[in-house]
């Protein structure tokens, strides 16, 4: 969980950072974030995978994961051996937004809509399916 929330501290820094315009940084911050988060699962894939092989049942698997801070959907794709998908929560985007205007001015604002925008697009290349905003 530690390695997964550290990769996409990275890719938020990079998006939210008000210096920044357009594609700058954020193709490389998406990258680098994938990869992050890409290790992390396969080693919490290879760490369920361990359990099953001594013993564990499928429901223990998926409470001690809960109890680690996985969420559903995580948990769910974890437990298929699968990798689950970045999202970016609207309400955060939201959030970040409004803070943006208050803070920063309406220009910033919009340069931040716009960098949010190019990291969901490439996100949803990225991962071969369609992205939105997580509720």
């Amino acid at each position: 969980r530690d390695l997964r929330n550290e990769a996409s501290s990275a890719l938020t820094k990079v998006v939210r950072d008000p210096n920044l315009y357009g594609e700058e940084g954020i193709e490389e911050a998406v990258e680098r974030t994938l990869q992050m988060r890409e290790r992390a699962y396969r080693e919490a894939i290879s760490l369920i995978n361990a359990s099953k092989a001594a013993g564990l049942d499928e429901e223990k698997v998926f409470l001690e994961l809960k109890g680690a801070g996985f969420g559903k959907v995580d948990r769910a794709f974890l437990l298929k051996g699968q990798i689950p998908p970045l999202l970016l929560g609207k309400y955060s985007i939201r959030n970040s937004l409004i803070t943006a205007l208050r803070v920063l001015g309406p220009v910033k604002a919009q340069q931040l809509a716009e960098r949010y925008q190019i990291t969901l697009e490439m996100l949803e290349s990225s991962q071969e399916f369609e992205i939105k905003p997580a509720e």
